[in-house]
């Protein structure tokens, strides 16, 4: 356990002493890393004039034939998908046996 003097012991020697594997006070201090200083100066910037904020735009054309192709396409498969995981759902936890065998494994013929 942890004694009252901060420290961490494991054991006891045969003085019935605890041994002592880490004490807090010895150990070398550590410093933050660079990127969390907290005497960081803010600064704001508009992204137009940032270089990085160039990198980090996304720009979505809707008159494009590719953006309109990827709607017409993943909108109705996604929302169908959820239909169907929904629909599933109330099946298999029909309280009517019947239904709730359509969620069964099929093993054999």
């Amino acid at each position: 356990g942890v004694s009252e003097s901060s420290s961490v012991s494991l054991g006891a020697s045969r003085a019935n002493q605890p041994v002592v594997v880490f004490d807090w006070r010895d150990a070398p201090p550590v410093a933050a890393p660079s990127s969390f200083s907290a005497a960081r100066p803010t600064t704001t910037r508009r992204a137009s004039s940032s270089p990085e904020a160039a990198d980090t735009t996304v720009t979505v054309r809707w008159t494009s034939p590719i953006t309109i192709l990827g709607l017409l396409f993943f909108v109705p498969l996604f929302s169908s998908e959820f239909f169907f995981a929904i629909s599933r759902q109330f099946i298999c936890g029909s309280r009517v046996l019947a239904i709730a065998d359509l969620c069964r494994p099929v093993i054999g013929h």
